[in-house]
């Protein structure tokens, strides 16, 4: 029993290792530049959707229904590469927000309690956050991509912060309060929006690649395409690239290799210009149009009549004499032929 668990695993581990892409395509760091608004904007809205918790420390001071709302934060985004973390980041050194508190109470001295409500205008934030590319094998063992947070970053100005605060005549007076302030709450909305950002973006996309399961569905039933991921996408200072294997098949009847070798491919050529650029192996172009064949059958007319009159000839049983001889002999010259495929 232990040999053949042992072959088991053994050719699982050998068949992932065999795994080669036989598609390569790359896409510079310039386009995805021209969108690191929209791309930032998607950060931004996490942090607005952030559920914060109720506060309150030993002294029964305490902090409840907060929550946080971006005013600006997409003026001065920077899409940079962590080569060395292989993996882009996004950056935003000047964001604005605004917080506030439903309800707080807070201890002033003896018999002495301030209470109301509050609001924090942060006028500088450094919100940061990074995808590091690497892969995963999933449980029926494909190889798909996986990202990580990495290069998270917030840090909340703590000298340009504006502080107000509505309530009894002691929350009026005890502006001590604010000291109170500035610390918890922007303690609990750095350690917030870090915990977001290193958690719940990589989650997102992790969890949407697991359930495709590495596969693509194609437009017609059973079909789809294999598109697992034998290395992590590749980060570099021009370029993001990325390789899949791009095997094509039909589901009832299961992945068909071509007889032939994936080669070895580039996922960019510094001697071309192009921004976008993709190389396809004869492996992925051989299985394609061999799975199309399988799931949909393909055919139709060629009728003599509806020839174009610039093709140079016609199709009659004296042209098609050459391919089919002795079709004139059984059916006459120039005898119009309509040819179905």
């Amino acid at each position: 029993m232990f040999k053949i668990i042992l072959a088991t695993l053994t050719l699982a581990v050998s068949a992932q290792q065999a795994v080669k892409a036989g598609l390569k395509t790359s896409l510079s760091l310039a386009i995805l530049d021209q969108a690191k608004d929209v791309y930032f904007q998607k950060i931004l809205d996490v942090i607005n959707a952030l559920e914060l918790p109720d506060l309150e420390d030993k002294d029964g001071n305490y902090l409840k229904g907060n929550s946080i709302q971006v005013l600006e934060g997409t003026k001065y985004v920077e899409f940079v590469a962590d080569v060395a973390n292989n993996a882009v980041v996004l950056k935003n050194k000047k964001v604005s927000a605004v917080a506030k508190c439903d309800s707080f109470h807070y201890h002033v001295a003896p018999l002495i309690n301030a209470n109301g409500h509050a609001e924090v205008d942060m006028n500088t934030v450094d919100i940061e956050a990074g995808l590091k590319f690497s892969t995963r094998v999933l449980p029926n063992g494909n190889i798909v991509p996986y990202v990580t947070g990495v290069d998270v970053k917030c840090d909340i100005n703590r000298f340009d912060i504006n502080i107000k605060l509505w309530g009894n005549l002691i929350t009026d007076l005890a502006s001590i309060a604010e000291v109170f302030f500035v610390g918890t709450v922007a303690g609990l909305l750095e350690d917030s929006i870090k915990l977001a950002l290193n958690t719940v973006i990589p989650n997102v996309f992790n969890s949407a690649i697991g359930y495709s399961g590495g596969y693509f569905p194609m437009p017609y039933p059973n079909w789809v395409v294999d598109w697992q991921t034998p290395e992590p996408a590749v980060v570099t200072n021009t370029y993001i690239g990325i390789g899949v294997l791009g095997l094509y098949f039909d589901k009832s009847i299961g992945e068909e290799y071509p007889a032939v070798a994936i080669p070895d491919m580039p996922y960019h050529m510094d001697e071309h210009p192009e921004l976008f650029q993709t190389y396809v192996s004869s492996f992925d172009i051989d299985g394609f149009f061999n799975s199309l064949l399988e799931v949909r059958n393909i055919g139709g007319w060629f009728r003599s009549a509806e020839l174009p009159p610039t093709v140079p000839f016609s199709l009659t049983t004296s042209t098609l004499n050459v391919l089919l001889p002795g079709i004139v002999n059984e059916y006459g010259a120039n005898v119009p032929v309509d040819v179905h495929w």
